[in-house]
């Protein structure tokens, strides 16, 4: 046995929602099977076009067959018993408006600020127990220390920088491929002896196989999530295998850097997989783009003995700053006499 058809017709202009129910005649019409005399069934869309008696039209001759006309003489009136109309389910999108400094940091001083926006920018360091400097707006859906303070550092280090850009129209994108090049990061030298501050620091295939792979070319899109792995020759600790994950959110891009394998000094564990904690976030803002980081170190009192961590956190803190700021000239949106960060 057939059962009635029904087709659904949508107007994407009017945003007219149709409803056409064809009785039993009609769906044996629609049906592919050949008809019974032989001749060729009807399609859906040629009886959809088909002339069709008007809603409540009568037959001139009384035969109780009303009058086909063509659907040119036809109104809205006619389709009223088979019509839904839905409510309009088209939402504006709110408007992207750009944050400024101290709209995300409206707790720092006046002091602090000149700080963020000078060459050497804001950096506080601090030991478990005491306490940051740095608090985002809790609106900013920024929060970076909390991420870090869930592997329990024994040091963290918190920094804030403004980097002027030049007049280019501000991209994300441009900021996803100056912090692409990790080939540049070895190029950063102690600022008192001109000494590399790593000895090496590339990419490489994953976890498993450390084998060093070539940065790639700039990318035309952004990704919404991305994963890398990096190896960094440390000049004091030796190799360094981190994970890198990638993520945007709603104003701007985070860097998530953890090391996937222990890190080791001589013949001691220093630390152990999954507790180095360096977070960097990158914002284009009112005054330029801005760079927060929040980095969790977990150390052994033995190893705190062996060096000077302060200096040695600072001098590091500095290279990645100087070599997010060189990607970022060699994007060409920030200012071209930019200089580099000192110590």
């Amino acid at each position: 046995m057939r059962k009635a058809g029904i087709t659904v017709i949508i107007n994407p202009v009017s945003h007219v929602f149709m409803v056409l129910i064809f009785s039993l005649a009609a769906q044996t019409l629609l049906s592919q099977e050949p008809a019974a005399n032989g001749e060729d069934a009807v399609s859906a869309e040629a009886l959809f076009h088909a002339e069709i008696p008007p809603h409540g039209g009568e037959s001139p001759d009384n035969s109780g067959t009303a009058p086909y006309r063509s659907e040119e003489t036809w109104s809205m009136e006619d389709y009223d018993p088979f019509i839904y109309y839905a409510p309009e389910i088209i939402k504006e999108a709110p408007t992207y408006k750009i944050r400024s400094l101290d709209g995300i940091f409206p707790y720092i001083t006046q002091s602090e600020r000149s700080r963020v926006m000078s060459r050497l920018g804001l950096r506080h360091s601090f030991e478990r127990g005491r306490s940051p400097v740095l608090f985002p707006d809790s609106n900013s859906m920024i929060d970076l220390l909390g991420s870090v303070m869930k592997k329990n550092p024994t040091h963290i280090i918190e920094a804030l920088a403004i980097i002027p850009y030049n007049e280019k129209e501000i991209d994300i994108l441009d900021i996803y491929n100056a912090l692409g090049r990790i080939e540049k990061l070895k190029l950063q030298t102690f600022q008192e002896n001109s000494t590399p501050v790593f000895g090496d620091t590339t990419r490489i295939d994953n976890a498993q196989r450390r084998m060093a792979v070539s940065d790639p070319l700039p990318s035309d899109t952004l990704p919404f999530s991305e994963t890398m792995y990096l190896r960094i020759t440390d000049r004091n600790i030796g190799n360094i295998f981190l994970r890198g994950d990638i993520s945007l959110s709603t104003y701007g891009i985070t860097y998530n850097f953890t090391n996937f394998a222990d890190i080791n000094f001589l013949f001691f564990r220093v630390m152990r997989a999954e507790m180095v904690s360096v977070i960097i976030y990158l914002e284009p803002v009112e005054e330029g783009i801005l760079i927060y980081s929040v980095s969790g170190l977990q150390f052994p009192v033995f190893f705190l003995n062996l060096i000077n961590l302060n200096l040695n956190i600072n001098s590091r803190v500095t290279a990645l700053l100087n070599w997010i700021t060189e990607g970022l000239r060699l994007e060409k949106i920030i200012s071209i006499d930019q200089e580099e960060v000192s110590p």
